[in-house]
């Protein structure tokens, strides 16, 4: 993720700075096996609000999704703020 939130120009300086927010990290992924995603998709997509825990939900639709198990290993986070802001 990265967000430019206004360029600055500083001509006094001869110079120009963005004001940003930046995310960056790594991370494992993992692809989920055929015969484990309808537990997946019932055990943590569904029962992770409690509308969607007793949803009657289309089951031939597994077979056709791809399910990934994102893990971060690793994140970091810089900002140059703009001035004023209270981030």
């Amino acid at each position: 993720m990265d967000i430019p939130l206004q360029m600055k120009l500083m001509p006094e300086r001869k110079g120009v700075t963005m004001h940003y927010q930046s995310v960056m990290g790594t991370a494992t992924i993992e692809f989920i096996e055929e015969n484990q995603k309808q537990q997946v998709i019932e055990d943590i997509f569904l029962n992770r609000y409690p509308s969607t825990r007793h949803i009657d939900y289309n089951k031939t639709s597994p077979p056709m999704t791809m399910i990934a198990k994102l893990t971060v290993n690793t994140i970091t986070a810089k900002m140059n703020p703009m001035p004023g802001n209270v981030d």
